[in-house]
């Protein structure tokens, strides 16, 4: 049973039952894995989607106090986005003492190399944020040219239908009439005339 300075090593694992084989065996061999790399505790999560939440992850990771240690094998275990990730391993290193062990990245802790990990988490959050904010607006701008559309609510009444308010408003009819006649609400009538004016 490994122990750093007295404290528990956790194994985590999280399995995406979308895309990933999620049967014991698999689970079993993650479990193995980690605990040759030192784990005492294994810990797992199995689910999909946007909305799935790392249950297990989320209660290992409030109980951890200075010295404990996480085990994952690869930077996407520990959540669904690089924000996401570079909070929870903020908060385990830097706020309580914590060590996070990515077996395909390296070991982040207080130590000279574990902050030069961490500030690399944090400017690819930056990044992904900023990646993620102009594809947007990329997407929605190439929407609006091939649509036509502005943006925003349509039009309730047609051009046909505003024209035909102004003309008949142009022919004196009076608010009521045009309603009347258009089938159009008092309201809209005043509304489509004030627009034009």
């Amino acid at each position: 049973m490994a122990k750093i300075q007295g404290k528990t090593v956790y194994g985590y694992a999280f399995l995406n039952s979308l895309i990933e084989d999620c049967s014991g065996e698999r689970l079993s061999a993650l479990s193995e894995e980690l605990v040759a790399a030192g784990a005492d505790k294994f810990v797992s999560d199995v689910g999909g989607g946007k909305n799935c939440a790392r249950v297990n992850l989320k209660d290992v990771s409030s109980r951890m106090v200075f010295g404990d240690k996480i085990i994952v094998s690869t930077l996407s275990q520990l959540g669904r986005n690089i924000k996401e990730i570079s909070e929870l391993v903020d908060t385990l290193v830097s706020e309580r003492g914590c060590v996070v062990h990515i077996m395909d990245l390296g070991v982040i802790d207080a130590g000279a190399a574990g902050k030069v990990l961490l500030n690399a988490l944090k400017a690819f959050s930056a990044y992904e944020k900023e990646q993620t904010g102009l594809s947007f607006r990329e997407g929605r701008q190439k929407a609006m040219a091939s649509s036509g559309s502005t943006g925003g609510r349509p039009p309730k009444y047609s051009a046909e239908q505003r024209a035909l308010v102004l003309r008949l408003r142009n022919e004196n009819l009076s608010v009521r009439e045009i309603a009347k006649q258009t089938g159009i609400p008092r309201s809209s009538v005043c509304r489509l005339e004030a627009m034009d004016a």
